[in-house]
């Protein structure tokens, strides 16, 4: 028996070199965790829960099981299904918390267990488990999401209360028990009466100073409310609604922000590197985060951790980073962090480590193409509710657009005109 936080890597590593028939148990589905499991074995069949308020509210995602679909994996839906299993048959079963998803392979706090064999009571219960499932179509997939469509949008300004009033209570938490319960009686009280709901307006100030040729990071920027259109020494420039635009705030933090014509709604910390962003390495993926948590450990005024994946997934090292709108800082390139239960192949880290020390102008370049070039939202991208980003609602910002290189523009956040 084994037993760790995250169950991914495990399960990767020992099917590296032992292909088997594979059975995949997770209500929630997003992102590519279940994919690249189920390419690793001789078959798949994926069993998860679909219904409309599944993917309404976002716990899985319509892209991720049609993606699974049209690699020819069976999937079925389980009514009431809550288990998290892996059935290597003949190999090993692993059981836990965690859902092969975005978030159970990279923030939830998950445990799991790896047991080799299988006994004839787990048979028993797997067995009662397929004998509820039905086969999704997809045409039954695309009904779903339709369904899914029209809730979708209320569903996540309901989300977006519920998280502020979390907010508030862990803020009056701080202050004690008493104070706690009052203004859990008041935020309830309120929530439903005067929800405050993201997204919201941002009102677009100009930057009232010469342009200066030697810095090419100066610019201009329109008053009022078309976030959309946007002037730089005289030439027009048309940010795409609904994509992802890298964003810097006047204090160096980095964020992937969603754009529209008067609003912006949604930052992002995090953005996944596919295999080949990496041009020399096109075996590795990559995970920009710029997260608080992400650089806890960092050495400097580093804002960026990548942490680079081999082919198998396993984590191989981190590369701690500063980037502000014009230039890109190296740091420190460390060991990944050592999980418990699962064993990092050191010989490997410590040859990405040496490649990356010795590549170190390509590499750099790399990252900071793949986090300044805008692209659409579909999967690849963690992130909160954009007044974690800017501040309070009735803060004032102005935002400036940045012309970094060709078909690369980025947003940058200040509190004044200056």
């Amino acid at each position: 028996m084994e037993f760790t936080e995250n169950i991914v890597p495990l399960i990767t590593g020992k099917l590296k070199n032992n292909t088997v028939d594979l059975k995949i148990f997770s209500p929630y589905l997003t992102g590519d965790v279940a994919l690249g499991i189920a390419k690793l074995g001789k078959s798949a069949k994926v069993f998860t829960l679909l219904n409309v308020q599944v993917l309404a509210f976002g716990s899985s995602c319509y892209c991720t099981i049609k993606a699974l679909m049209e690699a020819k994996f069976e999937v079925y839906s389980v009514p009431n299904l809550h288990a998290k299993m892996i059935i290597a048959d003949g190999s090993f079963i692993t059981v836990g918390s965690q859902n092969f998803t975005d978030n159970g392979n990279t923030r939830s706090k998950e445990v799991s267990f790896l047991f080799s064999g299988m006994n004839t009571r787990a048979r028993s219960i797997v067995s009662k488990l397929e004998a509820t499932a039905e086969k999704i179509t997809p045409e039954y997939l695309e009904l779903v999401k339709q369904k899914a469509d029209s809730f979708s949008a209320r569903y996540e300004k309901l989300k977006n209360d519920v998280d502020q009033a979390e907010k508030q209570l862990v803020s009056a938490r701080k202050k004690g028990p008493q104070k706690a319960r009052e203004v859990g009686r008041q935020v309830m009280s309120a929530l439903g009466k005067k929800p405050q709901s993201n997204p919201r307006p941002c009102t677009v100030g100009l930057v009232h100073r010469p342009y200066d040729e030697s810095r090419p990071e100066d610019l201009y920027s329109l008053k009022g409310q078309k976030l959309l259109e946007w002037s730089i020494k005289g030439t027009k420039h048309f940010l795409v609604p609904q994509h992802r635009y890298l964003c810097i705030s006047k204090e160096g933090k980095i964020g992937w922000v969603r754009v529209n014509s008067t609003v912006y709604s949604f930052v992002g910390d995090r953005l996944l590197l596919d295999a080949g962003d990496i041009r020399k390495r096109p075996e590795w993926t990559a995970r920009v985060d710029s997260s608080d948590v992400a650089q806890q450990s960092t050495q400097g005024a580093a804002n960026l951790r990548v942490t680079v994946f081999n082919a198998a997934e396993q984590a191989l090292c981190h590369v701690f980073m500063t980037y502000n709108s014009s230039t890109l800082t190296r740091y420190s390139t460390n060991l990944p962090a050592k999980i418990t239960g699962v064993r990092r192949p050191l010989k490997e880290c410590r040859a990405a480590i040496d490649w990356i020390d010795t590549h170190a102008v390509s590499f750099c370049a790399d990252i900071k193409r793949n986090i300044t070039i805008p692209f659409k939202f579909e999967d690849r991208l963690a992130g909160h509710r954009a007044d974690a980003f800017f501040g309070r609602d009735d803060s004032t910002h102005y935002v400036r657009l940045v012309e970094l290189g060709k078909n690369s523009l980025a947003l940058q956040v200040t509190d004044s005109p200056d």
